[in-house]
């Protein structure tokens, strides 16, 4: 790029050098923790063998656990449900040692014990509670996250806006997670990994109420886990031999949210005189969580049901709506509803099943929700998904515990025009001509190519579908030599189909433009008179089915301890991923190897202070978005022609797309990957709290990218002069090849957490990070400007969030976020392809004047601030094991409207406000908790 991230310090530590590279493929998400420590003699230090350790908790089904000490007095309680555990620690005739100890989900919890052996009845049993959140056996950062913290602060009540909440993420449902698009994440949800097959994003939505926790895993992975950004592991709640039931009604109605209209550019405020009425703005939640033993310490379930309904509006600009149409444009409206039963069953002392199932269908109306077109081009969306995973633990060894889980996850997407799908808002359709004011489902689509609207029809109707099938057998073993081992070894399987069918209404796109550039409808073509005939698209409707294959087999031993206060974390992954075609050809084979090393070292020999590095390897061995692509390509035929004022019709042909062999897959192909370094120390300030600071390095490179191969551009990169396969004239052809283009992101990360006191419970973080990169470009003369800080590039990030429940019966919560804008590029106007493709600057810059290098700026949203804030009162005493609350959140307490998108096409819009933060809104709910 150009010298503005040259000055980036290269911050990564000697000792990292030292450290081997690493890599993995899928993932099954740790559902349980550990307990693990040695236990000693109190005045001699000696280890003492044969010590019988048994942990009890209420999250556990079919007994207690048991372990027994080794000749080194070590021990280990393998696969703990996230809770509270009371272990006991005994010998026969003697007075036993008890700890307490909470467990989270892929964590350790490090208990040693001093233990002064006494004969029965001499003293009564002392406690020590023990919280540990440094992590003294792992390297991996990110946090977990519990219900309770959780419904102690005001959230989006979802698992996705919980995870944004952990340092390293930023951005929106599907969170950008050190330095990596949105795209790049693993999301799990008991076990199963329910990541989108086709677009690689979040495809399911979970109950608030039915959230045991979430485990958000933001780097330094176990090489069970494989993700170029992070991972979100959702564990769901589980039953217990106690019945608990969780109901609630949350409402937040439009009278509750903040009113104005704002002016349309970004150093406009509210417009005091404006009286346009705003939109509505209100959401409603309905849920029912019950669960409890069908047989007592054999048999539990727990089920939840949620109803949601949201409503959203994009802000009016101006005294008449929302330019450029002047009106208010129709609001987004989400109904969904949310299912999820969950059994666990212990028919014996030795096994150990569960089963979860979960369904979510919905619609969204009015999906687009763009200033750039009327109702009547809006879309809708119906979606929803099934998935169900079996899971099975066998616990008759001590030394070997095997394990199995198998899923299966369907989801479907059907998007299209919103008069197809649903009924359309015809509001301010009157100020224009009378066609905007019904729908005809065979009308093509036009766009104003002068300002960028749309008209009369809105997008290509979809009907998708996406399975996934998974088995993910698993075997723990612990073993010794060179010091002790606990070794996870596991593969990893998974079958993908992807389906699709695609429609264009009246099988037809315009994109029209007058002589003098008339904006609005007035700029539209008119095939009687020519004027505004620019361009037509020709789409016929196509269907295609493929499918994907995926292998990995990993091998991690998470406690290899060659000395006391250091852990080796060696990890290894072999993943192979491919993908077929329609007809069942191979189009994509991807095999990558790697191992991953990290070194932890307890300073202390307490497990309080923890000094950690780490390499390692993700990769991205397979996405069914290429294959799909292809056949799309193949199938999808495209023809672009240009209005001809002598036949005066579309029979100038431009270029044509699709057909066979106009796409294909480069021979040399890499697997995407990232490799990452990272280092970091954590001190727990006072129990059940810790101080962290870590750095981490990040080079992502190989990402897929489709590029057009047969175009040859003039010098400006604005028009096609020559074709390099003449036999192929006026014909777009496309490889998929895997360029370097390397990725790179710096972080820092300044953080603390925990819940000092039962009363107080908080997260705080700073992160101070750069993101830039550079990217291969279709048209060779616009490659210069495709290297600069990506859209993710966030340079600061201030959380804050925290409880107290100090109060009588109340309980008091906020979270405060602070964030640096995010680049954005200015676009230019592309006659070739009629759309707006190039650029004359770096990416995330503005330029200056023409031909002037150095007038070239940063281009960023504004600096966003959010206060949300929480207060919980239960109207019942405190000694009942009954709740029920009265709760209010206030989102947007300062009521700012800071804009979070901007125009970026250089038309008469640019630089003005697409959209704004939501207004100020008040939440109100009742909660009932046994």
């Amino acid at each position: 790029m150009t010298s503005t991230k040259r000055f980036l310090p290269v911050l990564a530590l000697p000792a990292l050098l030292a450290l081997l590279p690493a890599s993995p493929a899928h993932a099954i998400g740790e559902q349980v923790g550990r307990i693990r420590g040695v236990v000693k003699d109190a005045i001699t230090k000696q280890p003492l063998a044969a010590v019988t350790v048994t942990a009890r908790g209420g999250a556990l089904i079919g007994g207690p656990a048991v372990a027994m000490t080794d000749d080194n007095g070590r021990y280990e309680l393998l696969n703990l449900p996230q809770g509270e555990y009371t272990i006991e620690y005994a010998y026969p005739d003697t007075v036993p040692a008890v700890r307490k100890a909470v467990v989270r989900p892929g964590e350790a919890v490090t208990v040693n014990v001093d233990w002064s052996l006494q004969v029965t009845g001499v003293e009564a049993v002392s406690v020590v509670d023990e919280r540990q959140r440094t992590k003294p056996d792992s390297t991996q950062s990110g946090t977990v996250l519990n219900a309770d913290t959780l419904n102690r602060v005001p959230t989006g009540r979802s698992y996705q806006s919980a995870a944004l909440l952990v340092p390293g993420t930023s951005g929106g449902a599907n969170p950008n997670i050190k330095g990596a698009g949105a795209r790049q994440n693993r999301y799990l949800i008991d076990g199963l990994d329910v990541t989108d097959p086709a677009s690689n994003t979040f495809s399911l939505n979970l109950t608030f109420d039915s959230l045991e926790s979430v485990d958000v895993v933001t780097g330094g992975m176990d090489a069970q886990y494989n993700a170029i950004g992070g991972v979100i592991n959702v564990v769901t709640r589980g039953g217990s031999d106690s019945f608990h039931s969780v109901d609630s009604v949350y409402a937040n109605r439009h009278e509750l949210s903040a009113k104005g209209n704002y002016g349309p550019n970004i150093y406009e405020g509210l417009q005091d005189w404006n009286t346009t009425p705003s939109g509505p703005n209100e959401s409603y939640r309905l849920s029912f969580t019950v669960g409890g033993p069908l047989i007592k310490r054999k048999l539990w379930y727990s089920a939840t049901y949620e109803f949601i309904l949201n409503t959203s509006s994009l802000v009016p600009s101006s005294p008449l709506g929302v330019p450029p149409y002047n009106i208010q444009h129709p609001a987004r409206r989400f109904l969904g509803h949310e299912a999820r039963l969950k059994l666990a069953w212990a028919p014996s002392p030795e096994h150990r099943l569960s089963l979860t199932a979960n369904a979510d269908p919905a619609i969204i109306d009015n999906t687009t929700q763009s200033n750039a077109l009327l109702g009547v081009a809006e879309g809708r969306q119906n979606q929803g998904g099934l998935f169900t995973v079996l899971a099975w633990d066998y616990l008759h060894w001590q030394k070997v515990l095997p394990s199995m889980q198998v899923g299966l996850l369907f989801n479907f997407i059907e998007t299209g025009p919103q008069g197809r799908l649903g009924t359309v808002d015809f509001t301010g359709c009157d100020k224009f001509s009378p066609v905007n004011c019904t729908y005809d489902p065979n009308r093509p689509r036009h766009i104003n190519v002068t300002d960028n609207t749309t008209w009369y029809q809105g997008a290509n109707y979809t009907n998708d579908h996406r399975i996934r099938l998974e088995a993910d057998p698993t075997v723990v073993i612990r073993a010794s030599g060179a010091g002790l081992h606990t070794i996870k070894t596991g593969f990893q399987g998974q079958y993908q189909r992807h389906s699709l069918h695609v429609e264009t209404p009246g099988g037809s796109v315009y994109r029209d433009q007058t002589a003098t550039n008339d904006v609005l409808e007035a700029g539209l073509c008119n095939l009687m008179s020519g004027v505004g005939c620019f361009r037509r698209t020709d789409n016929d409707p196509y269907s295609y089915a493929n499918y994907g294959l995926s292998a990995g087999l990993f091998a991690q031993d998470n406690w290899w301890t060659p000395l006391q206060w250091l852990t080796v974390v060696p990890g290894l992954r072999a993943d192979y991923g491919t993908s077929f075609d329609r007809n069942g050809t191979q189009r994509t084979h991807l095999f990558g190897l790697g191992p991953r090393l990290g070194l932890v070292a307890d300073v202390t020999k307490d497990g309080r202070n923890v000094l950690y590095a780490y390499y390692g390897r993700k990769t991205e061995p397979l996405n069914l978005a290429q294959v799909g692509n292809i056949d799309s390509t193949e199938i999808a035929t495209s023809l672009v022609n240009q209005w001809d004022p002598a036949t005066r019709d579309f029979t100038t042909p431009i270029t044509k797309s699709g057909g066979l062999g106009t796409i294909s897959v480069a021979k040399d192909t890499t697997m995407p990957h990232a490799d990452e370094l990272s280092a970091g120390i954590r001190r727990e300030l006072v129990p059940n709290t810790v101080a962290s600071v870590e750095y981490t390095y990040k080079r992502i490179a190989n990402a897929w990218t489709l590029l057009e191969v047969n175009r040859i551009w003039d010098p400006t990169g604005s028009r096609v002069v020559d074709y390099v396969d003449r036999t192929h004239a006026g014909t777009q052809l496309f490889e998929y090849r895997t360029p370097a283009d390397p990725q790179i992101y710096h972080g820092i990360i300044v953080s603390t957490e925990g819940r000092p006191t039962p009363v107080w419970d908080y997260g705080a973080s700073y992160t101070l990070s750069w993101t830039y990169g550079t990217f291969t470009a279709s048209n060779p003369r616009q490659a210069k400007f495709f290297d600069g800080y990506v859209g993710q590039d966030q340079r600061h990030y201030l959380r804050v969030f925290g409880s107290y429940a100090g109060f009588h019966n109340t309980v008091l919560g906020g979270v405060f976020q602070y964030q640096s804008g995010n680049p954005l590029t200015k676009a230019y106007y592309n006659a070739e392809t009629g759309n707006y493709d190039n650029q004359r600057g770096p990416d995330g810059t503005l330029p200056g004047s023409p031909n002037d290098p150095s007038g070239i700026s940063e281009f960023r949203t504004p600096d966003f601030v959010n206060l949300d804030l929480h207060i919980a009162y239960n109207l019942l005493p405190t000694h009942l094991q009954h709740r029920l609350s009265i709760i209010g959140d206030v989102f947007n307490a300062f009521n700012l409207r800071t804009p979070t998108a901007l125009t970026t096409t250089d038309i008469a819009r640019f630089g003005q406000v697409a959209a704004r933060q939501a207004p100020l809104r008040v939440q109100i709910a009742v909660e009932y908790r046994y």
